[in-house]
């Protein structure tokens, strides 16, 4: 960035304390237009254009740390601390499968076509509307939360369907037909964003 005869360049940052002893960054424009300003990152030294390159969390802390140390810093905390990561990621898997076993049980772990009680590895959701499909339905998927209320109704809109039905109706389809439609199974198809009419 160049600097006028007066050696300002054409965006001042100064580091102010607040009342909470933090240090906060002021950045404040001196005259030229069209350039950003730019500001070192804490790890790698190099200066980037504010915008971009930093992540979100580094610039509402004013802790200027570019996307690339961010990551770097993530990257080496997981390999660190990788036996806790693998039993967290261990844990949230078990309660997702468990909230996935608890809805097929509500709906009773049979298909619609065949009328066949199936375990959770065979069973699939069949979205009847293709277009509307907004997210996948699979284990990992069923977390708590918002998400997982909008993956139930995801789930709620789509057909229960074995492996083998569900290769069935794609087949079926293809060719223009329906063997749910021909069965005479509707289901009910939900709003196509998470917002209703009250």
């Amino acid at each position: 960035m160049k600097s006028d005869a007066s050696g300002v360049t054409p965006f001042d940052s100064r580091v102010s304390t607040s009342t909470s002893g933090a240090n906060l960054l002021e950045i404040t424009q001196s005259g030229t237009r069209g350039e950003r300003p730019t500001r070192p990152c804490l790890d790698c030294g190099v200066s980037l254009a504010l915008g971009e390159n930093w992540t979100e969390a580094s610039k509402n802390l004013y802790r200027y740390v570019c996307k690339t140390c961010v990551n770097a810093r993530s990257l080496r905390w997981r390999k660190s601390n990788r036996d806790s990561t693998q039993a967290t990621n261990r844990r949230c898997h078990i309660k997702n499968v468990s909230r996935l076993e608890e809805y097929l049980s509500s709906r009773g772990h049979q298909c619609e076509l065949c009328v066949k009680t199936w375990p959770r590895e065979v069973l699939d959701f069949h979205h009847p509307i293709p277009e509307r499909k907004e997210r996948r339905l699979g284990a990992p998927d069923w977390s708590g939360g918002s998400a997982g209320r909008a993956v139930r109704r995801e789930a709620d809109s789509c057909h229960l369907l074995c492996s083998n039905c569900h290769r069935l109706e794609h087949a079926a389809l293809r060719q223009g037909e329906s063997l749910l439609a021909a069965k005479g199974i509707v289901r009910p198809v939900g709003p196509a964003s998470d917002t209703e009419d009250s």
